[in-house]
């Protein structure tokens, strides 16, 4: 066989031109051989490198049959014939023959890249790897597509590639090989690695995770999630144990990367630091999101040119059919497809990768802002309310995270902006720049806009902040609101806070924003009009369809940057007021980490404190330069020249009047007092020395919304008999008898009601169980009754109780324990007065005050003084003897306290018990039409349907201003001139603006009334029925739960749920128009999208089911961590 006579185009030109020169249904056979060296070469370098990164790895096993399994070898097998294949059609090709050197080179290189690459890696694979190579499992589909189009090439056209006969049977062999070795290769049943790597995996933990990675496939079509979906789907719901483990997003690795930069910059100052410690943290993974945004992008501008060339062949065919063959119009439609597909799938990686710098900085910030919390020094906290920092994380993180996401279009879009004007002046000439100036007119009017609406922002963050602390002390003081009947004033003020306010100053927000958007909705049309207008008038060619269609195509394109930006404005606004917020509470005063110092060792001393005051507000040091944040307000002390040394294992009482002190000194002593040199206030402290661990009990008791086992373990392990005598020392035993689930009864926040006694006892016993070092016990006993303290002082603080042998500083009123002290410090006004043991205090007349306070109150004891009565020996009384024993002979230290393992799961279920909190379920299964329902009465039903009228007229007069466009096309097309290019401007320009007239009473009526009202009457149902709710309900559901619904949820009601509305109504109308239009013009695509629309419901079916119970899990996974927030940041 020969080729007929018409050269062909060969070399690298061969791809501009892949069919044959002549009408024939064939490709060009150097276009062929070009695309087989093209994959030879791709697959030469990636196999090559996965090669070599494989060899590398450890081996696991051997190449056995046992140890890889049959379908290895088997697969090993198939790769070796089709190596032979591929040998054999190169051996097939004559040096003589025509275009021989053409085919000699491709055909060559792939038999070489199969044998001494393909083959060894499939080969060695599953003894190192646990999934399959993606460089094979993208060779092998295309090598099938390729070689099934060398058959029919090869065996049906005057065009052969390979002229030998037997080419054709050898192509259709190694096309089945391919395609079967593509199955075993991608099948989990088929493919696994050898036993001995998998024993290996399943032993490490850090590498088991590591089994159930998708291979490449599987990550580009995230099949890997099929199993979820069918569940969820099944089963209506999802459980958090359903959810599959996806590796890079773990909150403690996206903490650790912005710490690294944040912390370096901390002490500059300066809110810009924040932004760029953000973009130092995901900098490079952002880079990826554009390389992936980039390329979706400039595929975009491929399918216009594809279009034209589409638009361009049909008219050619039905011109002349004998001359254009029906492959070329397939190949275009074929491209269109392929450009298509490989948008999709690089649009989605995208979307994942931006996804995760979304969660990234949102997650980080997240843990920023709660660790901060917990370090804010007195006066800073003072400043900052609980609602303020909820706030923080449940509204500007979340801003924070969609700036973030889509920060990107600031580089993407003037890129798409610039290719799209260049491939508009490549089509309409010089017209096309009448579209740039009407851009360059139009830009300008944004820069006010924006300055009003940042503004309008700032301001309303600080009218939600005010509404949430609002609803933070309702809900703290249900119970005195309720004691004292104030809901309804309290009502009255959340609502008057939420609709004269909030909801007042959103609507000039979105009346803003309803004005820019007409300006950006509009720009798309006007630059259509000015575009078309000019080119009539400047250009002498006709406005034709192969003209105005791909124009059309592209000035849709450049409305997707031009659109953008009004919204990334809006996201950079609102994330540029949370940065501002977040940076400032992060630049925010904190404890000195440096003020406490851990001495370990053979370290006689429990506590040193030298020449050491402490004060509320922090003096300024080494002024440089003044700045707003600076206090310059006189010193205020708090406790003023300390020095208090404490050896170990004795026990120490801190007395004196309220207000003296006492409990100033126990913080001061756990680092949260500011502390200065006593002698010059503006030089740092000698820092307080410590001899061991610490365990504090406060004044006023914190008690965990827990059981009460798990308040007395507080994450140690549990040491049973350690258990039972800390419970029965701290007098717990008669109160868990009376309690309705005993020690696992539910207790603090949501759980059972205690006394004051209770809980003093009940923080003591926490205390006491962790076996510390130092006690730091502030006025325990002043909430007991005094029998009960008489057997804690005993059981716990005597010689023979719990603590004894530890270091124990008392603060405390009651004068009758201080026979049992080691030491007495008398303070007043913030000083020590007046120091001394208790027998000194008794008969020292150099002690006067401490002398009088014990004469006046009777030196009065909860058992007999010491200086009362001798020692009784072999009684069950303890000793009270007068003398101040050594701590060498108190008891020996118990054994010290192991941290149990953290393992906390917020979707856990709880053991059904009378005291506990009620669990937070979500609804199963489909959104009930009743809720959708709900929400149109609650925006108002008769404006609903009024807006529902005003979409549909908005997107006819859309649909008809095109279609003007192509009736004056079709006429052009029909009569070759631009003649009544007047008229028809004038309607389309009529149609235009009265499109965007009609989006902006659209925009109005919705987000202005429907929006605004849906929002009010959500929020104002739910505060009047939580006002309503018995105190059982509160009892029984945790704060967090419910700012979640008030914060978060009502946000989303207020700008998610209108914005989803908004687009799938807008979405619906615009594809019914489109069906109704294709469908007139091609009658044949009715069928088509019937089909479609069937198959496309058969998988949406599944995707809602999916997407529904997983919102609703992100849903219910914030209201622990919230409640966790506010219960941490309220002590």
């Amino acid at each position: 066989m020969t080729y007929p006579r018409k050269p062909l185009v060969c070399g690298a030109t061969a791809f501009l031109h892949p069919l044959v020169p002549t009408a024939e249904n064939a490709f060009n056979p150097c276009f062929l051989t070009a695309l087989v060296w093209l994959i030879s070469a791709v697959i030469g370098v990636s196999g090559a490198v996965q090669l070599y990164s494989t060899w590398k790895k450890p081996v696991y096993g051997n190449l056995s049959a046992k140890s890889t399994g049959f379908f290895h070898w088997f697969r090993c097998s198939l790769v070796f014939l089709h190596t032979l294949l591929v040998c054999s059609l190169f051996s097939s090709i004559s040096v003589v023959e025509r275009y021989a050197d053409h085919k000699l080179i491709p055909f060559g290189t792939l038999a070489l890249v199969s044998a001494t690459i393909v083959t060894p890696l499939h080969v060695i694979e599953p003894t190192r790897v646990t999934i399959p190579s993606g460089s094979l499992l993208c060779f092998w589909p295309v090598m099938a597509i390729l070689e099934l189009v060398l058959y029919f090439q090869d065996s049906s056209t005057q065009w052969p590639v390979l002229l030998n006969s037997k080419a054709p049977s050898f192509e259709l062999l190694a096309s089945i090989t391919s395609i079967s070795i593509f199955i075993l290769e991608y099948s989990k049943k088929s493919w696994r690695p050898t036993h001995e790597l998998l024993i290996h995996y399943h032993t490490s933990e850090t590498l088991v995770a590591s089994l159930h990675q998708p291979n490449f496939i599987d990550r580009i079509t995230f099949s890997w999630m099929n199993n979820l979906i069918t569940n969820s789907y099944k089963k209506q719901t999802l459980e958090v144990d359903d959810l599959p483990e996806i590796s890079g997003f773990a909150t403690e690795d996206f903490t650790q990367k912005l710490q690294l930069h944040w912390g370096g910059v901390e002490g500059k100052k300066s809110k810009a630091h924040l932004a760029g410690s953000l973009l130092k943290a995901f900098g490079p993974l952002m880079l990826s999101c554009l390389l992936y945004d980039a390329a979706d992008s400039l595929l975009g501008f491929v399918q216009p040119q594809l279009l034209r060339l589409l638009i361009i062949f049909i008219g050619d065919k039905l011109e002349n059919p004998q001359d254009n063959p029906v492959l070329k119009g397939a190949l275009i439609s074929a491209s269109m497809f392929a450009v298509t597909i490989i948008q999709t799938a690089l649009s989605n990686q995208y979307m994942l990768k931006v996804l995760e710098v979304g969660l990234g900085c949102r997650s980080s910030l997240t843990s920023l802002i709660f660790r901060k919390s917990l370090r804010l020094s007195t006066n800073a906290r003072a400043e900052r309310s609980t609602g303020d920092i909820v706030n923080l994380i449940s509204i500007d993180t979340p801003r924070i995270q969609t700036c973030a996401q889509e920060i990107g279009t600031l580089i993407i879009a003037p890129t798409e902006l610039f290719i799209c004007i260049y491939s508009l002046w490549q089509l309409l000439g010089k017209a096309s720049l009448a579209g740039v100036v009407a851009i360059i007119v139009i830009m300008p009017i944004n820069t006010v806009i924006v300055r009003f609406s940042k503004r309008l922002n700032k301001l309303q963050m600080k009218l939600k902040d005010y509404r949430n602390n609002i609803t933070n002390e309702i809900l703290v003081s249900m119970k005195s609101l309720k004691l004292y009947s104030w809901e309804i004033p309290m009502l009255n003020r959340l609502l008057d806070a939420r609709n004269n306010k909030e909801l007042k100053n959103l609507k000039k927000i979105r009346i803003i924003n309803q004005v820019a958007n007409l300006i950006w909705v509009s720009l798309p049309f006007m630059v259509t009009l000015a575009t078309f207008s000019a080119f009539v008038c400047f250009e002498s060619v006709p406005l034709t369809s192969e003209i105005v269609f791909p124009a059309l195509s592209l000035l849709n394109l450049l409305s997707r940057p031009i659109l953008s930006f009004p919204m990334l404005i809006n996201y950079m606004t609102e994330a540029s007021v949370a940065l501002d917020r977040i940076s400032d509470f992060l630049l925010e005063e904190e404890v000195d980490d440096k003020l406490v110092k851990f001495v370990s060792g053979e370290y006689s001393e429990a506590l040193r404190m030298k020449r050491i005051s402490f004060v509320w507000n922090r003096p300024v040091e080494n002024i440089t330069e003044i700045r707003e944040d600076m206090d310059f307000s006189p010193i205020r002390y708090a406790l003023k020249d300390i020095n208090i040394e404490v050896k170990k294992g004795h026990f120490i009482c801190a007395v004196g009047k309220v207000g003296s002190g006492k409990s100033s000194l126990l913080s001061a002593i756990i680092g949260q007092l500011d502390a200065v040199d006593a002698h010059n206030p503006f030089t740092k402290a000698a820092p307080i020395e410590l001899g061991g661990t610490i365990a504090y009990c406060s004044q006023n008791p914190w008690i965990m919304n827990a059981s009460v086992k798990d308040n007395i373990l507080f994450g140690f392990r549990y040491d049973e008999d350690y258990y039972n005598k800390t419970i029965d020392a701290c007098e717990l035993l008669p109160d868990l008898n009376v309690l309705p689930d005993g020690d696992a009864t539910q207790v603090g926040e949501k759980g059972i009601t205690l006394s004051g006694g209770q809980k003093a006892r009940l923080a003591l016993a926490r205390a006491v169980y962790s076996r510390a070092d130092i006690y730091l016990l502030d006025d325990v006993l002043s909430a007991v009754d005094s029998h009960v303290g008489k057997s804690i002082v005993s059981k716990v603080l005597s010689r023979t109780g719990l603590l004894a042998g530890n270091t124990v500083i008392l603060a405390t009123n009651n004068i009758g324990v201080l026979s049992r002290a080691d030491k007495i410090y008398l303070f007043e006004s913030g000083s020590i007065v007046e120091a001394g043991s208790y027998s000194e205090a008794v008969h020292n007349q150099d002690l006067p005050k401490l002398n009088q306070l014990l004469q006046e109150s009777g030196h009065l004891d909860y058992s007999r003084s010491r200086t009362m009565s001798p020692p009784i020996e072999n009684s069950d009384h303890e000793s009270t003897e007068t003398c101040v024993s050594s701590p060498t002979l108190r008891k020996e230290f118990p054994r010290k306290a192991s941290v149990a393992t953290f393992d906390w799961n917020p979707f856990k279920k709880n053991v059904s018990s009378r005291s506990q909190p009620t669990a937070e379920i979500s609804a199963k299964g489909k959104v009930k039409w009743k809720v959708y329902w709900q929400y149109i009465k609650a925006c108002s039903l008769i404006w609903t349907c009024v807006w529902l009228v005003v979409n549909v007229a908005a997107t006819l007069a859309s649909v008809l201003s095109n279609y003007s466009l192509k009736k004056w096309a079709d006429r052009n097309s029909a009569f070759g001139d631009n003649k009544g290019a007047l008229k028809y401007i004038a309607i389309y320009a009529v149609l235009g603006f009265s499109t965007s007239i009609l989006n902006l009473c659209k925009g109005v009526i919705f987000w202005i009334h429907l929006g605004i009202r849906g929002g009010q009457v959500v929020h104002d149902g739910m505060a009047r029925r939580l006002m309503k709710a018995p105190m059982s309900f509160f009892e029984r559901t945790p704060v967090g739960r419910i700012m979640n619904r008030f914060s978060n949820d009502i946000n989303k009601v207020d700008d998610a749920l209108p914005r989803s509305f908004n687009s799938f109504m807008g979405v619906a109308l615009k594809t019914i128009m489109t069906f109704i239009v294709v469908g007139t013009a091609i009658p044949p695509f009715a069928f088509v999208a019937v089909v479609l629309f069937f198959i496309y419901g058969y998988y949406q079916k599944y995707y809602i089911s999916v997407q529904r119970e997983l919102k609703r899990l992100v849903s219910i996974s914030r209201s622990p961590f919230y409640n966790s927030i506010s219960r941490k940041i309220d002590r």
